[in-house]
């Protein structure tokens, strides 16, 4: 959202990013890793397939783990769900936050604020920023 530089935006908060599933969570080294596809989606699936609330039942149509197979190297497909070869295009202050011990997020956060304009500044510049900073109505 950032990078598209819509007028409105004043700053962000990212939380847990992901900014390059393929380096830091599918292909972690190169290697398939199971988590993401198998794990994750799989019981993201169930969920909206049986919501606890009692709500009509949500069917995700993609199949995750096929798409995973189809596109073992960084290619296009990757590249499109990336952020991480854009970050230094966001000029609005960010604020990260997240859950730094988890290891898939903890190297996404830290190479998000280096990487975004203004990386000089210190992580409570920037949210003070954020939380002085009024967006735009127009």
């Amino acid at each position: 959202m950032a990078i598209q530089k819509p007028p409105s935006l004043a700053c962000i908060a990212a939380f847990d990013g992901l900014n390059d599933p393929y380096r830091a969570s599918v292909y972690q080294g190169g290697i398939l890793g199971d988590f993401f596809g198998s794990y994750w989606w799989n019981q993201n699936r169930i969920i909206n397939r049986h919501p606890a609330n009692g709500e009509h039942p949500r069917e995700q149509e993609c199949d995750l783990n096929l798409l995973i197979q189809q596109h073992p190297t960084y290619d296009e497909f990757w590249r499109e769900r990336s952020a991480a070869e854009r970050l230094h295009e966001i000029e609005v202050p960010l604020y990260s936050v997240g859950v730094w011990a988890r290891s898939i997020c903890t190297p996404a956060a830290i190479s998000t604020a280096s990487a975004a304009q203004g990386a000089e500044e210190t992580e409570d510049d920037r949210a003070d920023q954020c939380l002085r900073r009024q967006p735009r109505i127009q």
